[in-house]
């Protein structure tokens, strides 16, 4: 299933989007699918919907990466964009 569309392209692309963010574009599905929850916000800044993060592991040429998805949950509709790939070590030198 196919949850990536043309809004959620747009979406992607106006919150910045790099090589590494084109490159892990292809995950995206994978990240809405499988990954977890690890922010969830009501009203998200007041402006009538909610938001989640979702987090997951993708490689890029046999590099670990975590990769983060945003969905934002409307009365009207669902969007999301990618919001961030971080190398996983750099996450795991911060610890």
């Amino acid at each position: 299933m196919c949850l990536s569309d043309r809004k959620g392209v747009s979406d992607s692309l106006a919150h910045g989007i790099g090589r590494l963010k084109a490159v892990a574009y292809a995950a995206v599905d994978q990240v809405i699918e499988k990954g977890v929850i690890i922010d969830y916000d009501i009203n998200h800044k007041n402006k009538g919907y909610n938001s989640v993060i979702l987090a997951a592991p993708i490689s890029i040429k046999e590099e670990r990466y975590i990769c983060e998805v945003a969905l934002i949950l409307g009365k009207e509709q669902n969007r999301f964009y990618l919001h961030e790939v971080t190398a996983q070590k750099k996450l795991l030198d911060v610890i």
